[in-house]
C-alpha cells in the first residue's frame, strides 16, 4: 500500500512480489526460500545503499525488526527488479538466473513470520515508498490505501496463501494508484525451483493464474 507521493520523479520503489511461507524445508526450517522483490517505477536509478526494510506488527507494539541497509555500489534502473532473499535460500538457483547486481542475500536469522500479523515498509532515503501487510500466510490489502488493522471491513481484501507460493503484483498494476486495488495481487503457480512457485527477478504476469 504505497503512501500518497507525487508522480514518479526520481527513483520510486514498490513491492512487486513476496514469499513468506516457504515449503522448501532443509534442516527443519521453513524460512528457506523466503524473499521480497521490489521494482523501480521511477524515472531515475535507485541507489540500493539507500534502501532498507523495516518490520512491525499491527497488533503487537513491542515487535520490530529490520533487514538493514542494502549494499552500496548497486543502482537499480527504471523498470528493473531487485530480489532481497534469505541467506539460506537455495541460492545456487538464484545465482544461476539472477545477476549479483539484481539480488541481495540478507543472511538474517529470523524469517518472515507466517503465523503472526506483520507489516513491512520499503524505505528509501528515510521515506516510506511502499508498505505490505500479511497475517499468517495470507496477504491483506486495504483498497482505500489505509493501514491495518484499522481498515474498514468493506475495504479489506484477503488473498489466501498456499505454502511455497509467492504473492505477486500484476504487471499492469505497477503504479501507486493501482497496487492496492482488489485485483492487483495474485498467488503464483509457476514453479521456479523444486517446491517453490513464483517469478523472482523477472517480470510478473498481468493476469492471475
Amino acid at each position: 500500500v504505497p503512501p500518497d507521493l507525487p508522480d514518479p520523479v526520481g527513483p520510486r520503489l514498490l513491492f512487486s512480489e513476496l514469499l513468506m511461507d516457504s515449503s522448501f524445508v532443509v534442516g527443519g526450517s521453513n524460512e528457506i526460500g523466503e524473499f521480497f522483490e521490489v521494482v523501480n517505477i521511477g524515472d531515475e536509478d535507485a541507489v540500493m545503499a539507500r534502501v532498507s526494510l523495516s518490520f512491525s506488527s499491527p497488533d503487537n507494539v513491542d515487535f520490530s525488526d529490520s533487514w538493514g541497509v542494502l549494499p552500496g555500489g548497486v543502482r537499480l534502473p527504471p523498470d528493473a527488479f531487485y530480489l532481497i532473499h534469505r541467506g539460506d535460500t537455495p541460492g545456487k538457483d538464484f545465482e544461476m538466473t539472477i545477476p549479483s547486481t539484481r539480488r541481495y542475500d540478507v543472511n538474517v536469522g529470523n524469517g518472515l513470520s507466517n503465523t503472526e500479523f506483520r507489516r513491512a515498509d520499503l524505505v528509501y532515503d528515510g521515506e516510506v515508498h511502499d508498505s505490505i501487510f500479511w497475517k499468517g500466510g495470507d496477504l491483506q490489502i486495504c483498497t482505500s490505501g489505509g493501514d491495518l488493522p484499522s481498515c474498514p471491513p468493506a475495504e479489506l481484501v484477503v488473498i489466501e496463501g498456499t505454502e511455497g507460493s509467492s504473492f505477486f503484483l500484476r504487471d499492469g498494476s505497477r503504479t501507486p494508484e493501482d497496487s492496492n486495488k482488489a485485483d492487483a495481487w495474485c498467488l503464483s503457480s509457476k514453479v521456479y525451483v523444486n517446491g517453490l512457485n513464483g517469478y523472482p527477478g523477472i517480470r510478473n504476469p498481468d493476469v492471475c493464474p
